[in-house]
């Protein structure tokens, strides 16, 4: 658990008010370190040019993610002392577990301020949703599939029926060869043996077919 100290604004106008000390401004949750989580702020919050001093460590300790939840939730609600003695404060920026706190700045109202301290100021990453609709022109994105190479299917087109007949042979000699040796080899060598020998017929019986194929062109 984090917290991050930033200068009172003036509600109405958004400018800061000088001589009030800080504040709490934000209360987070985090497994980065608190300097990793502020840095990341200072690039998207509103409220970022009002950061002052640093970040500082309210509470850590080994959660499962509802722990740490949970965690976040009872220190935004109760609050936390900026300096030791003080009375605990609300944080002004939070949105969730923060709608009942009277001096809580809205979101939209922070982006306002912001950009009255800052004309034209903009997140450097919003946050952008995901479109899972139509398109701006109402035709849906339409999906391409992925063939396989024209010259590909072609030659499959072509020789499918000698593949697949020639698999065939293939498999009934070495089915052939692992039966006729099976009394002969060892249990881990008949596999071995039959695919080997049952290969090689394989390549007696293709190979003089190939040859006269050959000669045909």
């Amino acid at each position: 658990m984090y917290g991050i100290p930033t200068l009172p604004v003036d509600k109405t106008t958004g400018q800061i008010i000088p001589g009030r000390p800080p504040i709490v401004g934000y209360i987070g949750k985090s497994v980065q370190t608190v300097w990793e989580r502020q840095e990341q702020h200072r690039a998207d919050q509103p409220f970022s040019d009002t950061i002052c001093g640093g970040s500082w460590v309210i509470e850590e300790g080994y959660w499962t993610a509802d722990e740490l939840a949970g965690r976040e939730e009872w220190w935004i609600r109760n609050g936390v002392a900026l300096v030791p003695g003080q009375k605990p404060q609300r944080p002004v920026y939070n949105y969730d577990f923060n709608l009942d706190n009277p001096d809580r700045i809205e979101v939209w109202r922070a982006k306002e301020h912001r950009q009255a301290r800052e004309p034209g100021w903009q997140p450097q990453n919003p946050r952008v949703p995901r479109q899972r609709g139509p398109r701006p022109g109402g035709r849906p994105a339409r999906r391409t599939r992925r063939r396989a190479p024209v010259w590909l299917s072609r030659w499959w087109r072509r020789h499918r029926a000698r593949v697949i007949g020639w698999t065939a042979v293939w498999a009934l000699i070495v089915g052939g060869v692992w039966w006729l040796g099976s009394g002969y080899w060892a249990s881990w060598e008949e596999p071995r043996n039959a695919a080997v020998l049952g290969s090689l017929g394989w390549l007696l019986a293709w190979w003089p077919n190939r040859k006269r194929r050959r000669r045909r062109r």
